[in-house]
């Protein structure tokens, strides 16, 4: 299926795949507003560039196991989407593909990603939850900016950097746990996070320090293990906390 093939096909609601389709090109889907359901064919293994962007009654879609990689705004303004299931085997997302999916509350990330693009999940202002998968090292730039209803955040894995603005504006995350892994934190990571209060910092040691990190939160210190050795995170004042208390599970 070609370039644009059936893009800007406003009326469009339904499409059957007959026969061994193996590409399907980009924006080939992008703009058919009535576009409610669709199942990829099972020979595909990549979702091409906005394929299916401003289709904004798509409610489910079904991915074959082929697929191993999703490209850039694949499912971009997708308002109506709510949850997606990304399978094992899978192994990137590329930038914005999620964007602007306001209705989108849930969504599961295998193992199997090892990157996921700048404002993947940007605008998706129902998401709730997230847990970054254990091959995951690096949280790009705006990944989950404006992500209003975010409360919850796991990093499963060793995660080593947190790029600029990551999770800006995100309101409703309270708590937050940053792993020992990481060494570098981008400017403006957690700024306007207004309901932002506890940080627990896992490592020994203080990643260089941003600019306005915790800008407009009601961060006033860090909270760290005993063995930490610097006097500081990132210029923030350190609290330590008893080694036997120190869980995510104790304070989450």
């Amino acid at each position: 299926i070609g370039f644009e093939t059936f893009s800007n096909c406003y009326n469009l609601s339904s499409v059957v795949f007959l026969g061994n389709i193996s590409i399907i090109e980009y924006m080939a889907f992008s703009y058919c507003r009535s576009l409610t359901s669709i199942s990829i064919p099972p020979n595909i293994s990549t979702i091409a560039e906005s394929t299916f962007e401003h289709c904004e009654k798509l409610v489910n879609v079904s991915i074959p196991e082929t697929i191993t990689l999703i490209k850039y705004k694949a499912f971009y303004s997708c308002t109506s989407l709510s949850t997606f299931q990304i399978h094992e085997g899978i192994v990137s997302i590329e930038y914005q593909v999620f964007e602007y999916c306001k209705e989108l509350e849930s969504i599961y990330i295998p193992d199997t990603i090892s990157s996921i693009g700048e404002k993947t999940f940007s605008s998706c202002i129902k998401l709730k939850a997230i847990e970054f998968p254990r091959n995951l090292s690096i949280i790009e730039t705006c990944l989950l900016d404006y992500c209003y209803d975010l409360n919850s955040v796991v990093f499963l894995g060793n995660t080593t950097q947190i790029n600029e603005r990551a999770f800006e504006s995100c309101q409703s995350l309270t708590s937050i746990s940053i792993p020992g892994s990481v060494i570098a934190i981008g400017d403006g990571a957690f700024r306007y996070c207004e309901a932002l209060q506890y940080v627990e910092y896992l490592g020994i040691q203080s990643p260089p320090t941003p600019v306005d990190l915790f800008f407009l939160t009601k961060v006033e210190v860090i909270h760290v293990k005993p063995n930490y050795i610097d006097t500081h995170f990132c210029s923030i004042p350190i609290a330590l906390v008893p080694s036997e208390v120190f869980s995510q599970s104790y304070f989450f």
